[in-house]
């Protein structure tokens, strides 16, 4: 179940390319979903891989918090004066 999941997110990612606000949130999610396969696998098989997650893990926490500095306060300013 690796590959569809992988490529499902990798799919959304690249599809979102043009809109960063979509776009990052979407890289996160696709970096975590592959060091998770990643760890995964090396708990099944004993690869010796583990350490190559903390790539993908740190790409998608970076991901993220350029989202929230650079995206989010413009959401919540937005959902503040819907409210």
């Amino acid at each position: 179940m690796i590959f569809p999941t992988v490529s499902l997110a990798l799919y959304l990612a690249i599809k979102t390319r043009e809109n960063p606000k979509e776009f990052l949130p979407n890289l996160a999610i696709a970096c975590w979903i592959t060091a998770n396969s990643i760890w995964m696998c090396d708990e099944f098989f004993i690869l010796g891989i583990k350490n190559y997650c903390l790539i993908f893990f740190s790409a998608g926490l970076l991901s993220i918090l350029i989202w929230l500095f650079l995206y989010f306060p413009d959401e919540w300013k937005k959902s503040e004066v819907a409210d």
